[in-house]
Protein backbone atom coordinates (compact mmCIF):
# COMPACT_ATOMS: atom_id res chain seq x y z
CA UNK A 1 0.00 0.00 0.00
CA UNK A 2 2.87 2.52 0.98
CA UNK A 3 4.62 1.47 -2.45
CA UNK A 4 1.48 2.41 -4.17
CA UNK A 5 0.67 5.57 -2.52
CA UNK A 6 4.44 6.48 -3.14
CA UNK A 7 4.28 5.97 -6.81
CA UNK A 8 0.72 8.09 -6.95
CA UNK A 9 2.47 10.82 -5.65
CA UNK A 10 5.65 10.48 -7.66
CA UNK A 11 3.20 10.49 -10.74
CA UNK A 12 1.66 13.28 -9.36
CA UNK A 13 4.68 15.46 -9.02
CA UNK A 14 5.85 14.53 -11.78
CA UNK A 15 2.49 15.54 -14.19
CA UNK A 16 2.43 18.56 -12.41
CA UNK A 17 6.04 19.36 -12.93
CA UNK A 18 5.94 22.00 -17.07
CA UNK A 19 9.29 21.49 -18.09
CA UNK A 20 8.28 24.17 -20.92
CA UNK A 21 7.81 26.72 -17.64
CA UNK A 22 11.66 26.34 -16.88
CA UNK A 23 12.91 29.74 -19.18
CA UNK A 24 16.52 30.55 -18.99
CA UNK A 25 18.40 32.58 -16.72
CA UNK A 26 21.04 33.08 -18.60
CA UNK A 27 19.46 34.13 -22.49
CA UNK A 28 16.32 36.14 -22.42
CA UNK A 29 13.16 34.59 -21.46
CA UNK A 30 11.52 35.76 -24.65
CA UNK A 31 12.58 37.99 -28.02
CA UNK A 32 10.10 39.72 -29.72
CA UNK A 33 10.44 40.50 -33.05
CA UNK A 34 9.34 42.43 -36.19
CA UNK A 35 9.97 43.49 -39.34
CA UNK A 36 7.80 45.27 -42.33
CA UNK A 37 7.02 43.32 -45.48
CA UNK A 38 6.12 44.32 -49.23
CA UNK A 39 7.50 47.25 -50.58
CA UNK A 40 9.36 49.25 -47.77
CA UNK A 41 12.41 52.02 -48.24
CA UNK A 42 16.26 50.56 -47.68
CA UNK A 43 16.16 52.49 -43.55
CA UNK A 44 13.32 50.31 -42.89
CA UNK A 45 14.61 46.79 -44.17
CA UNK A 46 15.87 45.81 -40.52
CA UNK A 47 14.48 43.77 -37.73
CA UNK A 48 13.20 45.28 -34.59
CA UNK A 49 13.69 43.20 -31.76
CA UNK A 50 12.30 43.35 -27.59
CA UNK A 51 14.48 41.02 -25.11
CA UNK A 52 13.14 40.70 -21.87
CA UNK A 53 15.40 38.70 -19.31
CA UNK A 54 14.57 37.25 -16.10
CA UNK A 55 16.52 40.27 -14.20
CA UNK A 56 14.16 42.88 -15.78
CA UNK A 57 16.59 43.84 -18.59
CA UNK A 58 14.97 44.92 -21.50
CA UNK A 59 16.68 45.37 -24.13
CA UNK A 60 15.74 47.28 -27.86
CA UNK A 61 17.78 46.74 -30.55
CA UNK A 62 17.68 46.32 -34.39
CA UNK A 63 19.31 43.26 -36.05
CA UNK A 64 20.21 43.84 -40.42
CA UNK A 65 17.76 41.57 -42.26
CA UNK A 66 20.14 40.01 -44.66
CA UNK A 67 22.49 38.78 -41.75
CA UNK A 68 20.99 39.33 -38.23
CA UNK A 69 24.17 40.78 -36.88
CA UNK A 70 23.53 43.14 -34.77
CA UNK A 71 25.23 46.77 -35.76
CA UNK A 72 27.69 48.19 -32.50
CA UNK A 73 26.72 52.00 -33.58
CA UNK A 74 22.94 51.47 -34.28
CA UNK A 75 20.46 52.70 -31.18
CA UNK A 76 20.06 50.53 -28.52
CA UNK A 77 18.01 51.05 -25.47
CA UNK A 78 17.75 48.69 -22.11
CA UNK A 79 15.34 49.72 -19.67
CA UNK A 80 14.57 47.75 -16.15
CA UNK A 81 11.31 46.63 -14.68
CA UNK A 82 9.96 44.97 -12.09
CA UNK A 83 9.54 41.74 -11.21
CA UNK A 84 6.14 41.11 -11.37
CA UNK A 85 6.29 42.52 -14.95
CA UNK A 86 8.66 39.98 -16.26
CA UNK A 87 6.33 36.85 -14.43
CA UNK A 88 3.14 38.15 -16.18
CA UNK A 89 4.91 37.93 -19.14
CA UNK A 90 6.18 34.31 -17.71
CA UNK A 91 2.71 33.48 -17.20
CA UNK A 92 1.51 34.42 -20.36
CA UNK A 93 3.19 32.25 -22.03
CA UNK A 94 2.40 29.49 -19.70
CA UNK A 95 -0.76 29.93 -19.95
CA UNK A 96 -1.05 30.27 -23.52
CA UNK A 97 0.96 27.25 -24.26
CA UNK A 98 3.49 28.72 -26.34
CA UNK A 99 5.40 25.57 -26.78
CA UNK A 100 2.26 23.63 -28.39
CA UNK A 101 2.50 26.52 -30.80
CA UNK A 102 2.94 25.50 -34.81
CA UNK A 103 5.84 27.40 -35.80
CA UNK A 104 5.01 28.62 -38.69
CA UNK A 105 1.55 30.97 -38.26
CA UNK A 106 1.49 33.08 -41.37
CA UNK A 107 -1.08 34.19 -42.93
CA UNK A 108 -1.95 34.61 -46.95
CA UNK A 109 -0.70 38.32 -47.63
CA UNK A 110 2.44 39.73 -49.41
CA UNK A 111 3.13 42.85 -47.47
CA UNK A 112 2.31 43.86 -43.31
CA UNK A 113 4.82 42.80 -41.32
CA UNK A 114 6.74 39.96 -40.11
CA UNK A 115 6.20 38.92 -36.56
CA UNK A 116 8.44 36.21 -34.34
CA UNK A 117 8.52 35.08 -30.78
CA UNK A 118 11.32 33.22 -29.59
CA UNK A 119 11.01 31.48 -25.54
CA UNK A 120 14.49 30.38 -24.42
CA UNK A 121 14.09 27.19 -22.00
CA UNK A 122 16.27 25.99 -20.06
CA UNK A 123 17.26 23.27 -22.47
CA UNK A 124 16.21 24.78 -25.66
CA UNK A 125 14.46 27.21 -27.62
CA UNK A 126 11.20 27.39 -29.44
CA UNK A 127 10.31 29.83 -32.08
CA UNK A 128 7.10 30.89 -33.75
CA UNK A 129 5.31 33.37 -36.06
CA UNK A 130 5.97 34.51 -39.69
CA UNK A 131 3.77 36.73 -42.14
CA UNK A 132 1.21 39.01 -40.00
CA UNK A 133 0.56 36.21 -37.77
CA UNK A 134 -3.13 35.86 -37.02
CA UNK A 135 -3.07 33.63 -33.87
CA UNK A 136 -4.66 34.86 -30.71
CA UNK A 137 -2.58 33.41 -28.29
CA UNK A 138 0.32 34.74 -30.33
CA UNK A 139 -0.90 38.21 -30.17
CA UNK A 140 -1.52 38.00 -27.29
CA UNK A 141 1.71 37.08 -25.66
CA UNK A 142 3.24 40.03 -28.08
CA UNK A 143 1.25 42.29 -26.53
CA UNK A 144 2.49 41.51 -22.67
CA UNK A 145 5.52 42.05 -24.21
CA UNK A 146 5.14 45.03 -26.17
CA UNK A 147 3.81 46.87 -22.80
CA UNK A 148 6.38 46.28 -20.84
CA UNK A 149 8.42 49.20 -22.42
CA UNK A 150 7.13 52.46 -20.93
CA UNK A 151 5.60 54.93 -23.14
CA UNK A 152 7.38 56.17 -25.78
CA UNK A 153 10.21 54.91 -25.35
CA UNK A 154 9.91 52.42 -28.10
CA UNK A 155 8.24 54.85 -30.15
CA UNK A 156 12.02 57.54 -29.51
CA UNK A 157 14.06 54.59 -30.36
CA UNK A 158 12.33 53.45 -33.55
CA UNK A 159 12.59 57.08 -34.91
CA UNK A 160 16.22 57.23 -33.48
CA UNK A 161 16.92 53.77 -35.40
CA UNK A 162 15.41 54.39 -38.82
CA UNK A 163 17.42 58.23 -39.11
CA UNK A 164 20.44 55.93 -38.28
CA UNK A 165 19.89 53.72 -40.76
CA UNK A 166 18.89 56.66 -42.82
CA UNK A 167 22.46 58.29 -41.90
CA UNK A 168 23.94 55.10 -42.86
CA UNK A 169 22.55 54.64 -46.33
CA UNK A 170 23.18 58.30 -47.32
CA UNK A 171 27.02 57.18 -46.14
CA UNK A 172 27.71 53.90 -48.67
CA UNK A 173 26.22 56.39 -51.30
CA UNK A 174 28.77 58.50 -50.34
CA UNK A 175 31.20 56.19 -50.24
CA UNK A 176 30.89 54.53 -53.57
CA UNK A 177 30.71 58.25 -55.27
CA UNK A 178 27.00 57.82 -56.27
Amino acid sequence: MKAVLSSLLLLTVLLGCDAESDFSTDQPVIIATTAPAGPIQIHESFYRNIALYEDGRVNVYSTEENDGDIDPKAPIIEVQIVPEQVQQVKKSITDHSFHTLTEDLSTNSEDGRFAYLTVNYTDHSKSVGGLNPDHQAFLEIQDEVMEVIPDGVYKKWLEETMNYMMEKEENAHKDVGE
